[in-house]
């Protein structure tokens, strides 16, 4: 690893770390921020079942974990942020789920550790929010994740899109050009918490290149399409009759051809093929 690469690294831990104190109110809390979580979640509850074994990568500060705790689903969250799971940590003993969601101070390319200590795989794998645009090798991964789920297990990631229709024309109206395409270049160092946060953008069709030697797509979804992204919110708060109207679009349009590319997110989802067990061993 390079000196560069450790430094970035280093950066996006303290980032992380700093920002897991008000994550809940910046963006769990908001309205937009619930909207978008209760739409993964229905996914979530469409792919898992009760009994099932899965995996949260990027668990942040556990509310996915949860969630999926209390319909009898055993999780193991994981996180390269110790200031996020120690926030997941106090909100799932609150919830009274310690037993049932195991927590992990691991980052996505060390997860090949759970290989060897639970040789029986994962029925489901999942990464909420844009844990997927923070790894390096990407096609590393997608083999990585192949290992780690059963055959014909479920995986559902919600990728940060590199064409995001709203927050494009939210910037270009306000004659801020450059930002406006900030993430159509594929790459960019996003503020957060004072610091930098190197960061790849990606469209469903890329995501699907490179994890489909492993899976086949199953289905694809924006999210934010027709609404702010969260860091905007605050600026539509007080605009109510615009978001509910613009929200219905969201819902309705999201997962549509074309339209699923725009979103400020995506929800991918997919299949791990029974045929090529042989390839990911």
């Amino acid at each position: 690893m390079s000196r560069l690469t450790k430094e970035l690294r280093q950066k996006s831990h303290e980032a992380f770390d700093r920002a897991s104190k008000t994550y809940d109110c910046d963006f769990s809390l908001t309205a937009i921020g619930r909207d978008f979580r209760a739409r993964v979640q229905k996914r979530l509850d469409a792919l898992f079942k009760p009994g099932m074994l899965v995996l949260d990568i990027g668990c942040g500060t556990g509310d996915d974990a949860i969630h999926l705790a209390k319909r009898g689903i055993s999780v193991i969250a994981c996180d390269f942020s110790s200031g996020m799971l120690t926030e997941a940590e106090k909100k799932i003993k609150k919830a009274g789920f310690s037993r049932d969601v195991t927590l992990r101070h691991l980052r996505a390319e060390e997860l090949l550790k759970l290989i060897e200590e639970l040789p029986m795989g994962f029925d489901g794998v999942y990464s909420n929010f844009g844990p997927l645009n923070m790894i390096e090798n990407l096609d590393g991964f997608a083999r990585l994740n192949a290992r780690l789920l059963n055959p014909g297990g479920k995986s559902l990631h919600v990728v940060m899109g590199r064409k995001p229709i709203f927050e494009t024309i939210y910037f270009l109206l306000h004659r801020r050009f450059s930002r406006a395409f900030s993430r159509w270049r594929g790459s960019a160092l996003v503020p957060m918490a004072g610091k930098r946060v190197p960061s790849r953008f990606y469209q469903p069709s890329e995501i699907a290149d490179i994890f489909g030697l492993y899976f086949s797509i199953d289905r694809i979804e924006a999210l934010g399409l027709m609404l702010p992204p969260p860091y905007l919110s605050g600026h539509f708060r007080r605009r109510r009759k615009f978001y509910r109207k613009f929200r219905w679009l969201d819902k309705n349009l999201s997962a549509l051809p074309l339209f699923n590319t725009m979103g400020d997110h995506f929800i991918i989802e997919m299949t791990r093929e029974r045929d090529l067990v042989s390839e990911v061993i």
